[in-house]
């Protein structure tokens, strides 16, 4: 399983389904790719130590005002992963309306 997270500055809602799901693969998205990666050197740690071995990748969207740039990032990661899960908790109004569009 594959689970798609929108990176949110609440680490909360960035590991919370990873946490439940323990998936091979969590995918992070979001604008910051650098804050991304600072953040998922703490969730690997945090899962590691719970015996959650998850494969992270942090993917930038290019502009977080254009639907169609999202919704073309997520076709893509759908595409390329098998069992994709998303978990809404986090992000904006645009992400969640992309993954509408797509269902």
């Amino acid at each position: 399983m594959t689970v798609i997270e929108y990176f949110d500055k609440d680490d909360c809602e960035n590991i919370g389904s990873t946490l439940m799901y323990a998936p091979e693969k969590t995918i992070l998205l979001g604008k910051n790719i650098n804050r991304m990666d600072k953040r998922i050197k703490r969730y690997r740690t945090v899962l590691q130590s719970r015996g959650i071995q998850t494969t992270f990748t942090s993917m930038e969207v290019k502009n977080e005002n254009s639907i169609s740039a999202i919704t073309a990032l997520l076709e893509e990661i759908i595409n390329s992963n098998d069992d994709c899960v998303f978990d809404l908790t986090g992000g904006s109004e645009l992400y969640l309306t992309a993954v509408g569009i797509l269902a």
